[in-house]
């Protein structure tokens, strides 16, 4: 290449010939980009392959750090060929720097931003572990931290749940081992969500009742409801494998809605009444779920949701029809009318239903 004397291998390049080879390769990178915004790709990455090759002179460091760029730009475009050599590079690097024992975080950390630019989570998160393992042997808890918030956040950008829950128990139980009490929050939180993406509700109903007890012992009772309802959900899900989860289903669902009541949360005290209406009837208890669906329409009046009272009032129709009680069924239905005039909606539905019980009582 004409930037590379010819003699380089005889005779290393000298610190003042690798200045000006950076120079001129911050000028091919330069080049490049104005090639690529012109529109000829194709040239662009010719250019940028060239500036990639000669980087080699200058160290890994800076080789990696222009092979991460070109590899997100390239795997941004679909370039299937230039992210198959890139990544063929960095493997090559990556044996390097294993077999000399590398220590250098910041050529690790370079090499693990790399791996993710061209989606190579496998090999990113190897990078990543390398550093943990070396800020672990420096006592670097800082660095500890940060590395392990990063592995967290990879494995849950590539949904890998399982290991992603591994990562923020280990950050976990280091904030509590702190006395970290704000981040033993924020990952109590983070291990809340990941458990509900990966669908495991025991592991779930374990995080949420922990963060249920510290908002209960620092009295911010705002937040609970929401959760008891997800307890709630949690165990629902498990009732098939384990029938005695149906009552704390109930159990949660009941303090949901007490709760959110006493702290004026009408909507969240809706919702939480409305899955367990939902509950009771799927096991046929339908006088628990009437029961439930008074207190409902007391709520939903409070909340001024007109459009949540009328379908309220819908329900307990059906509900009654189930018991054969037709004249409380009736009267459930000429209120939902009612409030389907003044919302102008579902009018001819009500007006049927009145109608078809009407004349079935002639």
């Amino acid at each position: 290449d004409p930037l590379i004397r010819r003699t380089w291998k005889q005779q290393p390049l000298t610190t003042e010939e690798l200045q000006k080879l950076e120079t001129a390769l911050d000028e091919l990178k330069q080049e490049g980009i104005t090639t690529f915004e012109n529109g000829d790709k194709t040239a662009a990455f010719d250019i940028w392959n060239r500036e990639l090759r000669l980087r080699r002179f200058l160290g890994y460091l800076a080789e990696i750090q222009g092979l991460s760029r070109v590899g997100a730009i390239a795997r941004q475009e679909n370039q299937d060929e230039p992210v198959m050599y890139i990544t063929q590079r960095l493997q090559v690097i990556l044996k390097q720097m294993l077999k000399q024992k590398s220590t250098d975080l910041q050529l690790w950390r370079s090499l693990g931003e790399a791996y993710q630019n061209v989606r190579i989570p496998k090999l990113a998160v190897g990078a990543y572990e390398q550093i943990l393992t070396l800020v672990r042997q420096q006592k670097d808890v800082n660095t500890e931290l940060a590395t392990l918030n990063t592995l967290g956040e990879l494995h849950l950008s590539w949904f890998d749940y399982s290991q992603a829950a591994k990562t923020y128990e280990e950050l976990l139980n280091l904030a509590i081992n702190r006395g970290d009490r704000n981040n033993e929050l924020a990952y109590l939180q983070q291990l809340a969500y990941i458990y509900e993406l990966g669908k495991q509700p025991r592991q779930a109903i374990n995080v949420l009742n922990k963060l249920a007890a510290i908002y209960n012992r620092n009295n911010n009772l705002t937040q609970v409801p929401a959760l008891k309802i997800k307890i709630a959900e949690n165990y629902q899900s498990l009732v098939r494998e384990n029938p005695n989860f149906l009552q704390e289903a109930f159990n949660n669902y009941q303090e949901a809605y007490v709760t959110a009541w006493k702290l004026e949360q009408y909507v969240t005290a809706s919702e939480a009444l409305q899955k367990l209406i939902r509950l009771y009837r799927s096991q046929n208890q339908i006088n628990e779920a009437l029961q439930a669906s008074r207190i409902l329409l007391e709520t939903e009046t409070l909340a001024t949701n007109f459009y949540g009272l009328m379908q309220a009032y819908d329900q307990m129709g059906e509900m009654y029809l189930e018991k054969k009680e037709e004249g409380k069924a009736l009267a459930a239905f000429e209120k939902g009318l009612e409030i389907a005039r003044q919302l102008k909606h579902q009018e001819i539905y009500f007006a049927q239903k009145i109608e078809t019980l009407s004349k079935k009582n002639l």
